[in-house]
């Protein structure tokens, strides 16, 4: 593992994602270090948007430490499934981690592609399935 992907990813640059291709379609792992740093490696990932009752969107601010767009206000929950987990279950497991939330009923909306560069940093390369 290089310098830089330590220092960046810490203990977490080793960890496997899943490498998927322009359709989302699963071609083997990636490292997380791998997926993030530039080119950047398209891999799996989902992105959840909680609403209140109220039909107002539940946002948060990702940690100042994270390496990607540290400190910007994002959705509600985000991650990457493990290597043979179905993105569904990765989405609620999130969910109850992050936000202590147990029997979220969501829905996938759909999923696409993207790929954005943050500074000079690192990439997100990403097949993302979107929750609500």
């Amino acid at each position: 593992m290089s310098i830089r992907a330590q220092a960046l990813f810490g203990a977490r640059a080793e960890e496997p994602l899943i490498l998927v291709d322009d359709a989302g379609v699963e071609l083997g792992t990636v490292t997380l270090a791998d997926a993030h740093l530039p080119p950047g490696r398209r891999h799996r990932a989902f992105s959840v948007y909680l609403f209140d009752g109220e039909g107002r969107l539940l946002v948060h601010r990702r940690h100042r430490t994270k390496a990607l767009w540290g400190g910007f206000w994002t959705n509600s929950c985000c991650s990457h499934p493990h290597h043979g987990e179905a993105v569904e279950r990765a989405a609620a497991r999130r969910s109850r981690e992050e936000l202590g939330l147990e029997g979220v009923a969501l829905t996938e909306l759909f999923a696409y592609g993207y790929r954005a560069e943050f500074e000079d940093v690192g990439v997100e390369h990403e097949w993302v399935h979107v929750f609500a």
